[in-house]
């Protein structure tokens, strides 16, 4: 999960940034109107107005903010703020189109997911492995499920190109594994990169697979740790819901993704489907 984490730190470092470059921006355009001829003996809250102004092109013309009298000189901090406050506007317009552009992707997403999805992979996780399961299993045509936490990550347009459906978010969160349709879900492969989450995942999902389904959910764990591996397949023996819920944890380095797909036959060459 450092990918979220990174992902996260640098949205919220690029916010802070927009945040700073347009307070200075602000101050500049205020010491600019303070120094503009004829505007300078205004009080500050018209100095700021006229300087939030200038992020909407409402400002540009000066000759109108002075009754129609053009100043000999504009104020070099001024004449820059005219220049950059747009920018900052332009930038935020950009930024927002592209996150309602991501929100609508994945309520459509989720949308396939709820009305169209069955018998399909459940993948938690898009590195190096997860994203060349998700395109081998898209390859045979499986319909296949991915759950990301970057959204940022190269991978996720390649598994969308490839067919898979993205979901943003983690792999331990309940709702989203039942939002991905779980109890509908031939497997689950959890490959996050960490032996925790990855764990974690397999609980999640053996709490939530329950004793009604019709065939066992097939769960795959990434874990490097043998201690770890021992321990969730002798939970998957002597758990409850052994019947409907078998677990393979595995470390992708002995056996990689090929001996996964092996061991996970198409849906066409299962005999009981």
């Amino acid at each position: 999960m450092a990918g979220s984490r990174g992902a996260g730190s640098s949205k919220v470092h690029g916010r802070t940034l927009v945040l700073f470059f347009a307070a200075g921006v602000t101050a500049l355009g205020v010491w600019g109107f303070d120094s503009l001829t004829g505007f300078e003996t205004q009080p500050f809250w018209d100095k700021l107005y006229a300087t939030l102004q200038l992020f909407v092109l409402e400002s540009g013309s000066l000759d109108v903010i002075l009754g129609g009298q053009n100043p000999p000189t504009v104020p070099w901090q001024l004449q820059l703020a005219r220049f950059l406050a747009p920018t900052v506007t332009v930038f935020t317009a950009v930024a927002a189109v592209s996150a309602l552009a991501l929100i609508f992707r994945e309520q459509m997403s989720r949308m396939r997911v709820r009305w169209f999805v069955r018998d399909h992979v459940i993948i938690c996780g898009l590195g190096r492995c997860g994203s060349r399961l998700a395109r081998a299993f898209r390859a045979r045509g499986d319909q296949v499920v991915v759950i990301e936490a970057d959204e940022l990550s190269p991978s996720v347009g390649e598994s969308r190109e490839a067919g898979a459906i993205v979901l943003t978010g983690n792999g331990t969160d309940r709702s989203l594994l039942r939002r991905c349709r779980l109890q509908k879900a031939r497997c689950l492969i959890a490959v996050c990169g960490d032996d925790g989450v990855n764990a974690e995942v397999t609980l999640v999902a053996h709490e939530l697979s329950g004793a009604s389904r019709r065939q066992p959910l097939a769960c795959y764990a990434q874990v490097v740790d043998v201690h770890l591996r021992d321990m969730l397949r002798e939970f998957a023996i002597t758990s409850p819901n052994a019947s409907s819920f078998r677990l393979d944890a595995f470390d992708a380095a002995e056996r990689g993704a090929p001996l996964i797909l092996a061991a996970f036959p198409p849906m066409g060459e299962q005999g009981d489907t």
